[in-house]
């Protein structure tokens, strides 16, 4: 996946820039990042992206929304996974997305990760230190690609 991710990389951006060109500079530097192999750059900025484009596409936060006195409730991935109605392929970032999945569960904040999670929290709140692998950039590059997809199938839906 890692070889035929790569191969689509140019589009990959050229379709970010197209869709939100208020935001073309940042998605320049995440790309220029990665192809320096600067993976935890691309990481960290691509999560803060990513929470832009949550509050430009649907007004509510990525990250969080999860009510700690209801953890049954959903947080927002799951609220904006479903409110889209997403289907086939992106069923995946379903558990992802989940309060167990890895870019959302929780984590002890005081302990330093020596792993390569990518959790949002360990790695923007500075507690995890191995996270900038490729495949962890290439994921969260892929976390930005789905928002631009949402952003896509919502744009059509109401044709």
């Amino acid at each position: 996946i890692m070889t035929h991710f790569e191969k689509d990389i140019p589009f990959s951006k050229k379709f970010l820039i197209r869709t939100f060109p208020e935001k073309k500079k940042i998605f320049q530097e995440i790309f220029k990042c990665y192809k320096f192999g600067l993976y935890s750059a691309v990481i960290t900025l691509s999560y803060a992206t990513a929470e832009g484009l949550s509050h430009m596409q649907f007004k509510k936060a990525f990250w969080g929304g999860r009510n700690p006195k209801k953890p049954q409730n959903p947080n927002n991935q799951e609220k904006i996974v479903k409110e889209q109605n997403l289907t086939g392929v992106l069923d995946m970032y379903r558990k992802q997305f989940s309060s167990s999945g890895e870019a959302n569960r929780k984590s002890n904040p005081h302990d330093l990760v020596e792993t390569t999670s990518y959790n949002r929290h360990e790695v923007l709140h500075g507690h995890s230190s191995q996270f900038g692998t490729k495949k962890n950039a290439i994921r969260a590059i892929l976390l930005l690609d789905l928002l631009d997809d949402i952003n896509y199938w919502m744009k059509n839906d109401k044709k």
